[in-house]
């Protein structure tokens, strides 16, 4: 709850605001009980149907380990080798207006060990590829109707804190899916993990050329005056 709060103080002090409220998501923190292939509370699977959802974390059955960044436990997403991967959803509070700029933070990470089976060996495999994150607007429970952001590769195994500035174009949306992929493209499928946890508030911005960059959390234990926030 305190990281949650300084993150909304951190943003509402350093990034010039419209007037407008906040945009919550339910259980932003991905809280439920541990366990593989199973739907956070309050979240969607957006991934392929025919295919198990994402996992909630840490978990042993696939020897993921590292302990959260916020809470007890986070969404653990995959690229498999067989051209499939696994994204998920949630509805907004209020939607992204078309035009207007937004900004939020999101920590992300890679499991050094993420053991399950290769889909297109059938052979155990460790999914430990670095991937990308996508970021997408939708006015449906699942969808991708609009890319608002996407990570460069994500290739850290500790927790760091990300801040996206998005402004949707096309269209306002009610729902935000977040979908993992490739670093490349699917003409190179490969076995890759991405750990996503502490979503904050969406907090509308008056420019998007504004980004807050929050430095990396090394600690996961120290208190929010360890974190230093800089404008480019």
């Amino acid at each position: 709850m305190y990281r949650f709060f300084a993150l909304f103080l951190a943003l509402s002090l350093l990034t010039p605001k419209v007037n407008a409220q906040a945009i919550t998501v339910t259980n932003p923190s991905f809280e439920d009980t541990p366990k593989h292939s199973k739907i956070h509370t309050g979240w969607s699977n957006c991934g392929i149907s025919t295919k198990k959802p994402h996992d909630v974390l840490p978990e042993d059955a696939f020897q993921v380990t590292q302990p959260p960044f916020d809470g007890r436990t986070y969404v653990g997403l995959v690229t498999r080798d067989n051209d499939t991967w696994e994204a998920i959803g949630n509805s907004l509070s209020t939607s992204l207006e078309q035009g207007k700029c937004y900004g939020f933070q999101l920590a992300l990470a890679k499991s050094s060990s993420y053991y399950s089976v290769s889909r297109a060996k059938n052979l155990p495999a460790n999914f430990v590829s670095p991937v990308r994150l996508f970021i997408w607007g939708t006015n449906g429970r699942c969808g991708f109707d609009e890319l608002l952001a996407q990570t460069e590769v994500i290739d850290h195994y500790d927790w760091k804190l990300y801040s996206f500035n998005i402004k949707p174009m096309k269209d306002s949306y009610t729902h935000i899916v977040f979908e993992v992929f490739y670093p490349a493209n699917t003409m190179l499928t490969t076995n890759g993990n991405l750990l996503l946890d502490a979503m904050s508030e969406i907090l509308p911005i008056e420019n998007c050329e504004n980004i807050v960059d929050v430095s990396n959390f090394s600690d996961r234990q120290s208190e929010m005056s360890l974190i230093t926030l800089e404008l480019p």
